[in-house]
């Protein structure tokens, strides 16, 4: 298991830029993207439990016919937190990768 880099901030392990990290934390009105959402679950090594709770209360749900949903499961179930290796899973199916960040 892969020890969370408490030195790097949460934006930055879920692949997001620290502008808008900044606007979710201080825009109560804001709605990030469902992508963002689970960067965000990713970025906090949650389990799937913890995961489902998390974003039920956002309205998401990770569904089994969805193919970026099974690819998150996937790394969520093994432990596997790692947001290059879940985005360059996505990328090999064609799917869009989690986060926003500019590089």
């Amino acid at each position: 298991m892969e020890i969370i880099d408490v030195m790097k901030p949460v934006y930055k392990r879920a692949n997001l830029d620290r502008r808008l990290f900044s606007k979710i934390r201080n825009q109560k009105s804001y709605k990030p993207s469902r992508g963002t959402e689970i960067a965000l679950v990713i970025a906090l090594e949650l389990n799937m439990e913890e995961t489902r709770d998390l974003l039920a209360r956002t309205g998401i749900v990770l569904c089994k016919t969805n193919k970026s949903d099974v690819i998150v499961a996937f790394f969520i179930e093994n432990k596997q937190y790692d947001m290059s290796l879940i985005n360059e899973a996505l990328e090999y199916y064609g799917l869009p990768i989690l986060g926003e960040r500019k590089s």
